[in-house]
């Protein structure tokens, strides 16, 4: 599946290989393959913000596989609190 040039994705673990989930994440599907992934607070914020599309982490690497010139933006400080919260909390 090609994308557009400005397409924006947000890359997310799969329900079935979470090990640990981040307080307050909800379920929703990769719109690639369909799959069950977990998407934090923030994390949904941000894909409402940039409206970008749920990927898995399979299927983003399949496309970063494809693609010539893909860019990663950073985690964003929302993001990292989420994670510091989490480890904190055990």
């Amino acid at each position: 599946m090609s994308k557009p040039d400005d397409e924006a994705v947000l890359v997310c673990l799969r329900v079935i290989d979470a090990n640990v989930v981040i307080p307050g994440s909800t379920q929703d599907v990769c719109s690639d393959c369909g799959e069950k992934i977990w998407v934090s607070a923030a994390s949904r914020k941000l894909a409402a913000e940039k409206e970008a599309k749920f990927l898995c982490m399979a299927c983003a690497n399949r496309r970063a596989a494809q693609e010539k010139d893909v860019t990663v933006e950073p985690i964003t400080e929302e993001q990292w609190k989420e994670f510091r919260d989490a480890i904190e909390r055990g």
